[in-house]
């Protein structure tokens, strides 16, 4: 590091010591809401190679006395297991551009700048924790191995033409930024995103912060778990996906959804279309008829009218199919004269996706169904394409094979496996409005599959999406899976932990060394079974949505002993190219994506005790070290989703990876 930056640096260390500045507390929802969004993105900058990053460590102590910080490993392992108050070394995160940020492809592999300019900019970061680190590339300075957002702290700070600058502790404020939006913008600079494309993310940062806060203001209640039921822990989701930069975005074309529309509690109406126009998977009309049975008339209809809403049309051209009230305006818009609007509706409960829900009729005979909603959420609109109406009754037909085939596998690979650990929300019948444009017919469509409370009707048993167990109960800011399953001793964390893994790769890797199957089983779409009377023991785990697994088929057939030539539709996601694909997708929503929210939430990822857990329980049913799929995952280095990359270039298909540390391997002795 050139004397200039350094010197500039550890004097900016110095003043943050002098403040002892960790804070704890927000002044606001709003201030609090900002933090969330602020700290995914600089995380996602940070883990996707956008932007020259490096950790500082700064040991303001006498290095003459008895023990100073010697910037080891193990004085870094030290200061993560303590607590703040005890904690004498100042970490900081610096981020600055990079010398070629011409393109996305340009950014991969650059080496940290250590050396800046007077005019550089570049944003300086107080660390709560330090994060895993890569190279050291001077005694007290690191490269990034991979941050996680609850390490950021709420304090940082921008520094422009300020190299040659002499300051003191008060001007700090001046420097300070808290909003996510002005960090954006720097950054998106550096990498010559265009303004369209930089205003277009800006706005959904705003709205991921207008309705973060609007969660901090109103957060959801905490069901008892002895006399809940599955969709009420679909709606204590507050904090969301924990390292999207838009976690809790919701918009409609480019603008804000109102924060008081209700997702929870809302309705479906029903249109009707002829048949010839539409594409049925399935048996849809039978199994929507519960549904259409129970809807009531519209408080607008017409008195004279049918209280059936099937008196209304002719069953053999037409079809009655529900939409979600979100998605009406969007529907007329697209469909004009080839839809009928009829005057009925029906009350739903939206689950965590929001455009998957709930109907007391429906549940009655074990279904929910999938809708489009033509909002972004996160990453992208949440419609229902062809690829998924297509796909996911097709898949749903062959689970009983594949369950059945499953268990004598495991019986004859000697795999240790409880017979119940994964039940499968089937997905069994499905239409969507026929058109060579799938951008169209993913407007006006609809999936049916299994309801979660249906799977475990007369097993004494409770189902939790996972989501729900890793989110903090607002009072006293303690994780819900702690206070839920009195997880108050380090032991009881760690037996927690240890049960949760044995039955989740129970569950699910047998799919993937046997059929080149991976489920999409990160915290949204895996559902946690215990038992329905305390101590609520993990009994094992339900897992739905069809419409991101991956699949290499020359295994699956080949165990299967069956072929299907129209299983999937050309260029479907759920097609892998290679077992490779099949592997990286596992690891992504399985270790980066659940496993590992579940450590930190256990307070057992700085100690590597979780780590060790994990591996230990992973390696039970992937004992051979030669074995490919434990090859794959214990590799140093792993790609990680690059979600702000993604967004830039406007993309949600297709994926573009960065190279980061192995989270799984943290702590593991060589």
């Amino acid at each position: 590091m050139a004397s200039s930056t350094f010197d500039f640096i550890k004097h900016v260390a110095q003043l943050i010591f002098n403040l002892s500045a960790h804070p704890v507390e927000f002044k606001s929802n709003f201030l609090k809401a900002q933090y969330a969004t602020a700290s995914r993105v600089t995380t996602c900058f940070v883990n996707e190679n956008a932007v020259s990053s490096f950790v500082y460590l700064y040991d303001p102590r006498d290095q003459n006395s008895e023990n100073p910080f010697s910037f080891s490993f193990s004085d870094i392992f030290n200061f993560n297991n303590q607590s703040p108050a005890s904690q004498s070394v100042v970490p900081l995160l610096i981020l600055s551009p990079k010398p070629d940020s011409s393109s996305i492809e340009s950014l991969q592999n650059n080496a940290p700048v250590l050396e800046l300019d007077s005019t550089s900019p570049f944003f300086v970061f107080q660390l709560l924790k330090i994060p895993i680190l890569d190279t050291q590339l001077s005694p007290n300075c690191f490269s990034v191995g991979l941050l996680d957002p609850t390490e950021l702290s709420p304090s940082f700070w921008y520094f422009e033409n300020s190299l040659t600058r002499s300051f003191h502790e008060n001007d700090l404020d001046t420097f300070k930024v808290t909003d996510p939006i002005f960090l954006t913008k720097h950054i998106c600079s550096w990498l010559k995103s265009s303004p369209e494309m930089t205003d277009q993310v800006c706005h959904e940062l705003n709205s991921s912060v207008i309705h973060q806060e609007y969660r901090y203001d109103y957060p959801p209640s905490v069901p008892d778990l002895s006399n809940s039921k599955s969709i009420e822990w679909e709606n204590t989701i507050v904090e969301g996906h924990a390292v999207h930069p838009v976690s809790r975005l919701l918009m409609l074309g480019n603008e804000n959804i109102d924060v008081n529309t209700n997702f929870s509690n809302t309705r479906v109406v029903f249109i009707s279309i002829e048949r010839s126009k539409v594409s049925i998977a399935g048996d849809f009309d039978s199994e929507i008829s519960p549904l259409l049975k129970s809807a009531k008339k519209s408080k607008d209809a017409d008195p004279s009218i049918s209280d059936n809403i099937y008196d209304l049309v002719d069953n053999e051209k037409y079809i009655i199919f529900p939409v979600h009230i979100q998605q009406l305006p969007t529907v007329v818009s697209l469909f004009k004269n080839e839809i009928e609007i009829l005057p009925f509706e029906a009350k739903v409960k939206g689950q965590a996706s929001l455009r998957t829900v709930s109907n007391e009729a429906l549940e009655k005979s074990g279904k929910c169904m999938k809708l489009p909603i033509a909002i972004k959420v996160s990453s992208a609109l949440r419609t229902v394409s062809a690829w998924s109406t297509h796909f996911g009754p097709r898949l749903g037909k062959i689970i009983p094979n594949i369950i059945e085939k499953n268990r004598a596998m495991c019986i004859e690979n000697h795999l240790d496996c409880k017979e119940d650990a994964l039940l499968i929300a089937k997905e069994s019948s499905s239409v969507i409005y026929k058109s060579d444009d799938f951008d169209i017919g993913k407007h006006l469509s609809c999936v049916v599959r299994d309801e979660a409370d249906a799977l475990v009707d007369g097993k004494n048993e409770k189902v939790i999406i996972c989501a729900a167990l890793t989110e903090t109960i607002p009072k006293d800011d303690q994780p819900i899976v702690v206070k839920l399953f009195g997880l108050d001793t380090l032991s009881k964390r760690k037996t927690f932990l240890q049960e949760y893994c044995d039955l989740y790769f129970e569950a699910f890797i047998p799919y993937i060394l046997n059929f080149g199957f991976t489920f999409e089983a990160h915290q949204q779409n895996a559902l946690l079974r215990v038992s329905a009377s305390p101590p609520h023991k993990i009994t094992g785990f339900i897992v739905r949505d069809f419409g991101g697994v991956k699949i290499y088929q020359p295994k699956l057939w080949s165990a299967l002993q069956i072929f299907d030539d129209n299983f999937m539709l050309p260029d479907s996601f759920t097609d892998a190219e290679s077992m490779e694909e099949v592997y990286k997708l596992a690891y992504h929503t399985m270790i980066q994506c659940n496993l590992y929210r579940l450590v930190r939430a256990l307070d057992l990822h700085y100690s590597g005790i979780g780590w060790d857990i994990v591996r230990q329980s992973f390696e039970k049913i992937v004992p051979d070290p030669k074995n490919p799929l434990r090859k794959y995952w214990y590799q140093p280095k792993v790609n990680l989703k690059c979600f702000m990359l993604m967004k830039l270039d406007d993309l949600y298909r297709h994926y573009i990876y960065n190279s980061v540390s192995n989270i799984l391997l943290f702590g593991k002795q060589n």
